[in-house]
């Protein structure tokens, strides 16, 4: 099934076994990721382009497992593609992995980095942010 004809406020993910797509899985603890929000004709074509890159290993150059892994978050009025990588902090890295995306889905696509760091400190700084919100809804 392509993208395009998918359940709106679903998110899929194709990650290396055994990380999920949390930032507070051990594999993003120094890690963040790219995402640009697509419109609907835009997302399906592009999902498919980082998934076979991902399975190719078009990411290998920056670090056998730096890129972790990708997500599309299926939304009403847009989709968002989000590709995950494991050193948030390394500026080259980072730099080498949005110059492969733009090489991969043209330079038309505007990505936005966030770094998970910086979410957890958001989150009272103990890498728990999920955990703490369901403590604090008890």
């Amino acid at each position: 099934m392509r993208s395009s004809n998918l359940t709106p406020t679903t998110t899929y993910s194709l990650f290396r076994h055994p990380i999920t797509p949390t930032w507070e899985h051990p594999s993003h603890l120094k890690g963040g990721k790219w995402s640009a929000h697509l419109r609907k004709h835009l997302s399906a074509r592009l999902w498919e382009q980082l998934l076979l890159a991902l399975v190719g290993d078009a990411f290998s150059e920056i670090g056998e497992d730096e890129v972790t892994g990708i997500t599309l978050s299926v939304k009403n009025g847009e989709d968002v593609l989000s590709i995950w990588n494991r050193n948030g902090s390394d500026g080259r890295k980072g730099l080498g992995i949005k110059r492969i995306l733009k090489e991969i889905v043209g330079g038309t696509v505007n990505w936005e980095y966030t770094v998970f760091e910086e979410i957890r400190e958001k989150n009272n700084g103990n890498g728990n942010g999920s955990a703490d919100k369901a403590e604090k809804e008890k």
